[in-house]
């Protein structure tokens, strides 16, 4: 069982602040009072006690520990060695159980004095688990671990690789689990696909707002004329529009030509369209504004 990650949190026990607001009516007003006070509580972040209303009394110590995650070099299923990036982010995180030497280990690095026993799955370094003090610490630690994988790749050297198609790509996954290869390269090619349409997506909507930035100065400097603005607003909104369609599709298409022409032209015509459309649209809806704009000048 090949151990694909091991992490390790801490928590410390320190001063917690809170703030709570009551509001009195005095003689007609109202007069809010805020009130801050200072518990103990665990955080497995540094709480910064500098930055409390009332320092003084409540400062926090430093946390001796910091939490970490460490992935494996390489794991080993039967006689093959899975390199440890390929392994991280398998199997399911469960608690690491720890022995007496471990815990003496623990106690041999903080080298303080505490006392370091386990309480409640965790490690507790102080004095009474029951009744934490503020700077003791509780120390966990997780391990992820796979017993079964399903791997796309190479052997070489009883080590798992990827390989490289004819045409230069390199293709190498892994799973965890019983899946056949079928499945694996499905599974792969709807995630890319699904990514690939969603950057499309962003692209397109990247050059819209390109446009309408640009185009943005004609209806600035449209405005010295009452109507003049939302007339050029009207027209180019929709002229950034048309822009996008034609550019973006256009630019789609032609990727997909080479690959699949019969898709790569639809989506040129649909972008074609597109344009065409909305630049009718556009030229009407600026007409629209500018009859209503003279309409009520003459009213």
């Amino acid at each position: 069982m090949p151990t694909s990650s091991s992490a390790r949190s801490r928590c410390t026990s320190g001063w917690r602040s809170r703030r709570s607001e009551t509001r009195t009516k005095l003689g007609g007003g109202e007069e809010t009072v805020t009130t801050y006070s200072y518990a103990p509580g665990w955080a497995s972040r540094p709480v910064n006690s500098a930055a409390f209303k009332q320092p003084a009394g409540h400062a926090n110590p430093a946390m001796p520990v910091e939490g970490n995650r460490f992935a494996a070099r390489a794991g080993t299923v039967g006689q093959i060695v899975i390199p440890g990036d390929r392994l991280a982010g398998l199997g399911d995180e469960r608690a690491l159980p720890l022995s007496g030497r471990d815990l003496d280990t623990i106690a041999s690095a903080l080298n303080d004095g505490r006392a370091v026993r386990l309480s409640g799955g965790a490690v507790h370094v102080g004095a009474d688990p029951a009744n934490p003090q503020v700077g003791d610490l509780r120390i966990s630690f997780e391990t992820s671990a796979v017993e079964v994988v399903s791997a796309v790749g190479t052997i070489d050297g009883g080590r798992l690789g990827s390989f490289t198609t004819s045409n230069g790509v390199s293709i190498g996954m892994i799973e965890a689990g019983a899946k056949p290869a079928a499945a694996m390269f499905e599974a792969a090619q709807s995630a890319n696909t699904a990514l690939t349409w969603g950057l499309r997506l962003a692209g397109l909507a990247a050059m819209l707002i390109g446009f309408r930035m640009i185009f943005a100065i004609a209806g600035v400097i449209g405005d010295v004329l009452p109507f003049v603005g939302d007339v050029l607003r009207f027209a180019t909104g929709f002229a950034a529009l048309g822009l996008t369609a034609v550019a973006g599709f256009l630019t789609i298409g032609t990727a997909w030509i080479w690959y699949r022409p019969l898709l790569g032209w639809s989506i040129i015509a649909i972008g074609a369209g597109l344009a065409i459309a909305f630049f009718a649209l556009g030229k009407r809806r600026a007409r629209g504004a500018g009859r209503g704009k003279d309409a009520t000048a003459a009213a």
